[in-house]
């Protein structure tokens, strides 16, 4: 079976933004650099409401935050639930056996929303796991998850 990815675009790209990056690529140990980088920090944990020491830069694709902000979130060893729907929800389940963590996948069809109802029987016959993941906004589908009702039944099923 071929996999696909499913993104959406082509998207109309301002062009202030295309005369940005034409400009040439600013070196990282240069004083510009650092001041750009202080002030981007900055601007993004006024937008998070945190302590701007609470915010963090990467500077690689969306897939370098993602395992960044698992390695760092879940210990060695912790059972991890992984709720599908979509082709990134697959890879926060691939993601997790690569880190050898014990791992339950539950899917929903893709294009749909996990029902709480159908979501706590299903949860009922799964062993409570000690993290959870799902994508809030499964852009591989157009799915928007409703993570109120999911959260709800989760905290029903997991341990405390």
């Amino acid at each position: 079976m071929t996999e696909r990815l499913y993104a959406p675009g082509p998207v109309a790209v301002p062009p202030e933004v295309l005369e940005a990056l034409s400009r040439p690529v600013m070196h990282h140990r240069t004083a510009a650099f650092r001041e750009l980088f202080i002030r981007v920090r900055g601007q993004l944990a006024a937008l998070m409401g945190a302590p701007e020491d609470d915010a963090l830069l990467i500077s690689g694709s969306g897939s370098s935050a993602f395992e960044a902000a698992f390695v760092t979130s879940v210990p060695r060893d912790t059972s991890v639930l992984a709720l599908g729907g979509g082709k990134f929800a697959e890879r926060w389940a691939s993601l997790a056996r690569r880190f050898d963590h014990p791992v339950e996948f539950l899917d929903t069809p893709w294009g749909t929303t996990f029902d709480p109802q159908r979501l706590a029987a299903a949860l009922a016959l799964l062993p409570p796991a000690g993290v959870v993941t799902l994508v809030h906004s499964e852009t591989s589908t157009g799915v928007l998850h409703d993570v109120a009702a999911i959260t709800a039944v989760v905290r029903r099923w997991a341990p405390e």
